[in-house]
C-alpha cells in the first residue's frame, strides 16, 4: 500500500481532483485513511500540494551554453572579469509624498503608502560575479550603440583584464553591430545564456 501511495501522489489526479493531489483526496481516491497518506508522504518526503514555476528551454544548443555560463561562474580564465550583463526597462520611479515619521520608543518607522509618480527610467548595469560589485548605468534608448558604450565603459575599467561578459540574447546585445564591435576587441568575450 505504501508504494501505491507514492505512486499515486506522485502522479497527475484526474480532473475531478483537480491540479493537484491532497492528504484528503489521495486518501479517498485509493481508499485508505487520511493518516496512512500522511505517514506514507511524510515518510518518503512527497509534497503532491507544493510546486515551483520552471521553465525549459528549447533551444538544441542550451546545454553546451549552460556549461559555457557555468563554467565561467565555477572556474573564471586566469586574469579575467566574469561580468553578468542586463537591462531593467521602464522602472517606475516613486518619490514618498508625506515625509517619513522617525522611531521613537515604543513606535517603529513610520512610511506614508502614498506616493509620487516621477515617470519612468532604463538601467543597464553589470555584475562582476566573483566579487560582487554592480556597475549601474542610467540609459535613454536601449539598442545596439547604448550597449556598445556600455561594454567601451567595462573595458575602460578593467584595463589589465579579459572581460567575459554573460548576457541574454536580447537584440542590442546580439545585433551585427555589436557583434561586429566585440569581434574586434581582443579583452571582450561575449558568452549568450
Amino acid at each position: 500500500i505504501r508504494y501505491r501511495i507514492a505512486a499515486t501522489a506522485c502522479g497527475a489526479p484526474p480532473e475531478s481532483v483537480g491540479t493537484h493531489w491532497s492528504v484528503r483526496t489521495l486518501a479517498q481516491h485509493l481508499g485508505v485513511g487520511v493518516a496512512v497518506v500522511q505517514s506514507v508522504l511524510s515518510a518518503e518526503s512527497i509534497q503532491p500540494h507544493r510546486f515551483r514555476y520552471c521553465k525549459h528551454s528549447h533551444d538544441p544548443e542550451f546545454e553546451p551554453k549552460m556549461l559555457a555560463v557555468v563554467g565561467l561562474y565555477m572556474q573564471p580564465p586566469h586574469n579575467a572579469v566574469v561580468l553578468s550583463v542586463d537591462e531593467k526597462t521602464s522602472l517606475q520611479a516613486f518619490d514618498r509624498t508625506p515625509p517619513r515619521q522617525p522611531m521613537k520608543p515604543h513606535r517603529i518607522e513610520r512610511l506614508s503608502h502614498e506616493y509620487q509618480r516621477n515617470g519612468t527610467a532604463s538601467l543597464l548595469a553589470s555584475f562582476e560575479v566573483h566579487r560582487r560589485p554592480v556597475r549601474p548605468e542610467p540609459i535613454k534608448r536601449n539598442n545596439s550603440a547604448t550597449f556598445i558604450r556600455f561594454l567601451r565603459r567595462l573595458l575602460n575599467a578593467y584595463p589589465a583584464k579579459d572581460l567575459y561578459v554573460i548576457a541574454d540574447n536580447g537584440s542590442s546585445h546580439r545585433s551585427k553591430k555589436t557583434l561586429a564591435w566585440a569581434a574586434k576587441q581582443k579583452r571582450l568575450h561575449l558568452t549568450f545564456t
